[in-house]
């Protein structure tokens, strides 16, 4: 419970320290909450559209659209999740993925409609091209690691804002010009 309540005031803060538009903040306040259990909201809401290996690995259903606002679930089918694979060129808009996941390598390649990416803490990885092709980009909030970032997980092109540590960088580029600070 102290656990839940700790992780629950450092959303809070980092609510207020990086939403700057009103629909940015409308999102992260459904996504906030989402995240913080059942009785708040499902964080496994959306397992009903991913298939899940003995291994934590999910992808989506065959034949199944996912929702326009996806929040990767902690398991599907009693199963802890531990990467995702196979979202490429879905009509997700906006993406938040919790802690203890691995993001594949093209996992969201070429996903036109995607607008907003939340990478909670604890993310462990986001492969090599996992969102290049998003070109609807508007706002990437990375709470994670940035060493969790793979240089090339988005274009270098990506005119995005990235926020991290409270910060905002104006596209990709000069967020991964922190690796030379």
């Amino acid at each position: 419970m102290k656990s839940k309540l700790i992780v629950s005031a450092l959303l809070a803060v980092l609510l207020f320290v990086s939403c700057n538009s009103e629909s940015n903040l409308n999102w992260f306040k459904e996504s906030l909450s989402a995240t913080e259990g059942a009785d708040l909201g499902d964080p496994n809401r959306d397992s009903v559209y991913f298939d899940i290996t003995g291994s934590g690995t999910i992808s989506p259903k065959a034949d199944v659209v996912l929702p326009a606002d996806l929040l990767i679930p902690l398991e599907v089918d009693g199963i802890a999740v531990q990467r995702v694979t196979g979202c490429e060129e879905s009509t997700v808009r906006n993406l938040s993925i919790p802690g203890g996941v691995r993001v594949s390598a093209g996992a969201f390649f070429s996903c036109s409609f995607l607008e907003n990416v939340v990478l909670y803490g604890g993310v462990v990885s986001v492969g090599e091209n996992a969102f290049l092709g998003c070109g609807a980009l508007e706002r990437v909030e990375v709470y994670c690691s940035y060493s969790a970032v793979s240089p090339g997980a988005f274009s270098e092109s990506c005119t995005a804002d990235f926020v991290y540590n409270g910060v905002t960088y104006e596209g990709y580029a000069d967020f991964r010009a922190l690796s030379n600070e």
